[in-house]
């Protein structure tokens, strides 16, 4: 019965529910047990697979950063200097200071190599260390199972300055 046969044929009273009867159906009714999944199981396994993904990740940007920096430093301690340092490249350096008309001396340019080379090594180990203080960071996460950066950082720091 739809709204507009209940305007034009008024409210039947015969077709009223009989409310007793579905409290007896609701009291046959046998409640069955319910069955809980092991949800917190679930939840470690994925944190712990999520750590995994993580620690894995850490460990290719450590790779690459050791193939980056290395292969950097490499090139400024043997690739730059070596030819900055070559007799031959003070003819370039001559040729370079009569077209723009500066005064660049080949002892001046040597001597700029040299601390920048410092400078640039060191920045590069800095870097590599950074990388592999992570990379630990991660491996102690997954360990402990602890999902939590700045938690893990603090830690690994408490233990440091204990």
């Amino acid at each position: 019965m739809g709204l507009g046969d209940a305007r034009t044929q008024g409210i039947n009273l015969g077709n009223k529910r009989n409310w007793e009867k579905d409290e007896e159906k609701k009291a046959e009714k046998v409640e069955e047990p319910i069955i809980e999944e092991p949800t917190r199981e679930v939840e470690d396994l994925l944190q712990r697979e999520f750590l995994q993904k993580k620690y894995e990740k850490s460990r290719a940007i450590n790779y690459s950063g050791i193939a980056i920096n290395g292969s950097g430093i490499w090139f400024v301690l043997f690739g730059v200097y070596s030819f900055i340092s070559d007799p031959n490249s003070a003819i370039f350096i001559d040729i370079f200071n009569e077209l723009f008309f500066t005064n660049i001396s080949h002892e001046e340019i040597l001597a700029f190599i040299e601390t920048f080379k410092a400078h640039l090594v060191s920045l590069m180990t800095g870097a590599q260390t950074f990388l592999m203080y992570y990379q630990s960071i991660r491996k102690k996460m997954l360990e402990s199972n602890e999902k939590s950066l700045y938690k893990a950082i603090n830690e690994d720091l408490g233990t440091i300055f204990e």
